[in-house]
């Protein structure tokens, strides 16, 4: 890790019983491959994830335009909540996949509004990205009381901008580690 870096500072000052920990994957939290069946991804981030997940109460999910079996392939053998297909497809804590076919029925959103803390005042979502298709999420996370932290570059109303996938990984991993040492 970087001394006296901002973004680091930032990202390392969160409270992981009180955010919603949203990461982007291609570019924000592994390197972008040849093509996309030839990304890696190592056993630190395996564990850092695995940890997150736990430390956060499942309070953390990957967000993609990958399908969710790509993203349990990658990364087997975590099944994490997650969003794929751009938004098509969504896995919550029980398992389960939704596919935005029809609208979500009230009771599911109710569910999942709960398990996000929305309107508690208890979980701030926090996402991490890195191209234009993230760039609608930075825009409204100030408004919900979120922070944003882009990926090599800037969008307005970022809380701070990663260098690299490296680093956003380093970061996950400290995050990871001084949740240990809080608990």
């Amino acid at each position: 890790m970087i001394a006296n870096n901002p973004v680091m500072d930032v990202f390392s000052g969160l409270d992981l019983k009180k955010i919603a920990l949203l990461l982007d994957v291609d570019g924000t939290i592994v390197d972008i491959g040849p093509s996309p069946d030839e990304v890696q991804v190592s056993d630190i981030l395996l564990r850092s994830l695995a940890q997150l997940h736990e430390l956060s109460d499942g309070a953390i999910a990957l967000v993609s335009g990958r399908r969710i079996g790509d993203l349990d392939r990658l990364f087997s053998p975590l099944a994490l909540p997650s969003i794929g297909g751009h938004g098509a497809e969504m896995r919550v804590n029980d398992g389960e996949i939704f596919y935005w076919a029809k609208p979500l029925p009230i009771d599911l959103r109710r569910r999942l509004a709960a398990a996000a803390g929305i309107g508690s005042g208890i979980r701030m979502p926090v996402f991490i990205g890195d191209d234009v298709t993230d760039e609608s999420v930075f825009e409204v996370l100030p408004g919900i009381g979120g922070k944003g932290f882009g990926v090599s570059r800037y969008f307005p109303g970022l809380a701070g901008v990663f260098k690299d996938p490296a680093q956003v990984r380093s970061a996950l991993d400290s995050l990871a580690t001084n949740g240990r040492a809080r608990e």
